[in-house]
């Protein structure tokens, strides 16, 4: 009878060490979506923001750019409403001068739709842009905004009352650029705008506005001559424009953000790259920083993978979970599940996505998400279902348990068995 409770629980033991393993081995599953749809006719074409409307319609918005030489290239911004099964229902395109971009976009509460970005200057310098359509795709307006530099925008936002915001950089001349804060009424006029500096060159790669209509920024800053590197910076600034509180975060290498993300609770999640903290030299891991609604960083984390790898997306569900778009070069992109305290929960890989970088994503009230980029110089549109693809934490390890007991069990009876016939 000692035997037999030996044998029971060598047994166990060893398949369930197989079954960790087995977990481990698995930790990625491929996600293929459940459609997608793409759009393409020129060089280069690429879908830089995507929003739903009121009407569950998906949004997109981007660019189509051909460049050959001098005399034969062109960019002009461009727009297209899709059903929730992604048929297109109208598209239009913009183009004020030779190369205008569409970097971002965002819907006000009346479904119109505004499109920021630059527009290029005959002397081939630029101006921050911003254009509104109304949700028929009809054109409604556009304004432009600049200095005697180059000046770009990369965000743009609305707040509770309809107001637009668009961040970037702006610089004098050819030399330093300064990120830049600009907002506007939805008739577009000019309302105030708001520089950084930081003692050198700096740009906003990303914003999001809270429901108090508080702005965040991040981006990035030149530390100066001395380090060659670049540090991550974010700021809270008021409706009024006043600065509330601003940081940097970064070591000695260059480190950047790209993404922003705000939970229920107002905590802020920067997304990006560093190079200042990953484990190999002349390479960069992506990260992200958690800060509490007042700045205060919460707690920061790196991913390591198989090559060099950055946070292109981020975006939170509605228990505050946070999920993250890896982009890894030549290895495609990886979808990553974390809780609020930054533990890993899942990690879904987009192989065989037709997205090869994913720029801007949506998630409607069904919790579905669409995927916005670009995918062999085309526009690409993909759709997954969290639903489908989300499972409770320890689900697969409760399975594996249960598996391995159960096979114990049978091992168990049938050695009894043997015994029973040699008694």
């Amino acid at each position: 009878m000692k035997n037999q409770k030996i044998y029971l629980f060598l047994s166990i033991l060893i398949i369930l060490n197989f079954c960790f393993y087995l977990q481990d081995a698995s930790a990625s599953t491929l996600i293929s979506g459940e459609w997608h749809k793409t759009w393409g006719e020129h060089l280069r074409d690429q879908f830089r923001a995507v929003a739903i409307d009121s009407s569950g319609n998906i949004i997109l918005a981007g660019f189509s750019e051909y460049i050959s030489d001098q005399e034969h290239s062109f960019s002009y911004m461009r727009i297209l409403k899709c059903d929730n099964a992604g048929n297109q229902i109208w598209s239009q395109t913009w183009n004020n001068s030779q190369y205008d971009y569409c970097t971002g976009m965002v819907i006000d509460s009346s479904d119109n739709i505004y499109l920021g970005g630059s527009s290029s200057r005959p002397s081939g310098l630029a101006d921050i842009c911003l254009v509104k359509y109304d949700s028929d795709g009809n054109y409604q307006w556009n304004r432009t905004w600049g200095g005697k530099g180059i000046d770009f925008g990369r965000a743009i936002a609305s707040d509770s009352l309809g107001n637009l915001y668009i961040a970037g950089g702006s610089g004098e001349y050819h030399e330093s650029t300064h990120l830049c804060l600009m907002k506007f009424d939805s008739s577009g006029e000019s309302l105030w705008n708001f520089t950084w500096d930081g003692g050198f060159e700096s740009e906003c790669w990303a914003m999001i506005i809270d429901t108090s209509d508080n702005i965040f920024l991040g981006g990035v800053y030149y530390k100066g001559p001395a380090s060659m590197g670049l540090d991550m910076c974010y700021f809270k600034i008021n409706s009024a424009g006043v600065l509330q509180w601003n940081n940097t975060w970064g070591g000695n290498q260059s480190d950047f953000i790209n993404v922003i993300a705000l939970d229920s609770l107002g905590n802020i999640y920067l997304g990006g790259h560093t190079e200042s903290f990953n484990s190999r030299v002349h390479d960069h891991d992506m990260c992200c920083i958690k800060l509490n609604d007042v700045g205060v960083q919460q707690w920061n984390i790196t991913i390591d993978s198989i090559g060099q790898e950055l946070c292109s997306n981020i975006f939170t569900d509605s228990s505050d979970n946070i999920y993250f778009i890896e982009f890894i070069k030549y290895h495609n992109l990886f979808l990553l599940k974390y809780n609020s305290s930054g533990v890993l929960l899942s990690n879904y890989s987009l192989e065989g996505s037709y997205l090869d970088y994913c720029y801007a994503t949506a998630m409607d009230s069904a919790e579905n998400i669409y995927l916005a980029g670009e995918g062999g110089k085309d526009m690409v549109l993909l759709k997954i279902s969290l639903r489908t693809i989300t499972f409770i934490p320890g689900y697969d390890l409760f399975l594996l348990i249960g598996v391995a007991l159960t096979v114990s069990l049978v091992l168990y009876k049938k050695h009894y068995k043997s015994l029973k016939k040699i008694i």
